[in-house]
């Protein structure tokens, strides 16, 4: 994982002349090399892929930095690799993610329902109380929970959301996390009430680290309700993901 992530810094820093350093601030120059990269991957499977490795063992070593969280390498191809959160249960994808971003078709219009970026919106959705919560689970379950159930799972593992074009972009969201439905309806509702935003924003790593960062608000916010420590938790571990896929 290491090598691969000092591959995705070497890449950048021969591209745009700055060395990342694994800090969050560093994202925007990672997506604007992703950026620039994707004529060419596009025309050539191969780079795709050792880009989408390399940048998503980057990314997600930012993440693992923020959360404590450690990679789950059972796959024998990194794109399957994941990583899993010790004090939620959470687990993302981010080599799937960037192969996403890199091999997606621009189109002219930005996704809805997608992470945003107002600290104003996020205020008031930190100040919500546990009614609030309740009624959002209760919304998301009507506007987007599929007949067989949101976080079905494909048969590489990932959850995905199944319910139409209405809240098509909103599951595209939430599609690398794998979590509890619970969690993910009433993420997905805390999503659908933020501002829409351009797809350049939507496909930022920087936004889909915003994403995490609430989904783990989420889920946390969900443990405390539940008798949960405010300021402690039950660490998880490796054994606790087996068979959860």
């Amino acid at each position: 994982m290491a090598d691969l992530a000092r591959s995705c810094i070497q890449f950048v820093e021969k591209a745009v002349g700055v060395r990342l350093d694994h800090t969050p601030e560093t994202l925007p120059l990672l997506d604007h090399y992703l950026e620039q990269a994707r004529a060419v991957a596009a025309a050539k499977a191969e780079t795709l892929d050792l880009l989408a490795k390399s940048a998503g063992a980057y990314f997600g070593e930012v993440v693992r930095r923020q959360h404590v969280a450690w990679w789950s390498a059972n796959e024998d191809d990194p794109l399957g690799w994941r990583l899993e959160f010790e004090a939620v249960y959470l687990a993302f994808y981010p080599m799937l993610f960037i192969r996403e971003v890199i091999s997606r078709e621009t189109s002219p219009g930005a996704p809805q329902g997608s992470q945003g970026k107002e600290d104003d919106q996020r205020d008031d959705d930190d100040d919500d109380d546990d009614q609030d919560d309740d009624d959002d689970q209760d919304e998301a379950q009507e506007a987007s929970a599929p007949t067989n159930g949101v976080g079905d799972h494909g048969s590489n593992g990932v959850s995905h959301g199944t319910n139409g074009a209405a809240a098509e972009s909103r599951d595209d969201a939430l599609a690398l996390l794998h979590m509890h439905d619970q969690d993910r309806w009433v993420l997905a509702a805390r999503l659908a009430k933020l501002p829409p935003v351009s797809e350049e924003e939507y496909y930022a790593t920087s936004t889909r680290l915003e994403v995490i960062d609430l989904a783990v608000e989420v889920i946390r916010a969900r443990q405390i309700a539940e008798g949960g420590d405010e300021d402690e938790y039950i660490p998880l571990e490796p054994g606790d993901y087996e068979g959860n896929d």
